[in-house]
């Protein structure tokens, strides 16, 4: 399934532009989530939501 979409998705670009790179990362480090939130777990935030 994930090759599918990022197979769908280098068709679609190139239609548009030049594709550089595509790449699968297959286990992502267990703390790709503090820079980049993917939903995967609670996430450390030193914010506050105020209403």
């Amino acid at each position: 399934a994930v090759r599918a979409a990022l197979d769908a998705g280098q068709s679609a670009s190139e239609k548009v532009g030049e594709v550089i790179s595509v790449h699968i990362i297959p286990r992502p480090h267990a703390n790709v989530d503090e820079v980049l939130p993917l939903g995967r777990g609670q996430v450390k935030s030193s914010s506050k939501v105020v209403f």
